[in-house]
């Protein structure tokens, strides 16, 4: 798991340049160890995947992009307010600790 701010909004890089497959088994990982219930899924352009969940009070989104990997960040992104940056620095501990 690394930790960055990207574009003004921080990110959980969870695994570097994967493929599709991973992603689905990090869904799943979520769904089972953390309770993570996917309320939208998005496959956009160029393959990449945004799927969105609720933690806390906070909306927040996992990615996959071929070109990048799997991610976690606000939904919001870098419109996220500070309640739900909060809740997804929450979101990132408890990850931590399960992990």
């Amino acid at each position: 798991m690394i930790l960055q701010t990207k574009n003004g909004y921080p990110e959980v890089v969870l695994s570097l340049q994967c493929d599709t497959s991973y992603f689905y088994t990090t869904a799943d990982w979520l769904r089972h160890e953390i309770g993570i219930s996917f309320c939208q899924k998005k496959k956009m352009e160029d393959d990449i995947i945004c799927w969105q969940f609720y933690f806390g009070m906070a909306n927040a989104m996992l990615k996959y992009d071929p070109s990048s990997g799997i991610s976690l960040c606000p939904a919001e992104m870098n419109q996220a307010t500070i309640e739900e940056k909060a809740a997804f620095k929450m979101l990132t501990d408890t990850m931590r600790v399960v992990c």
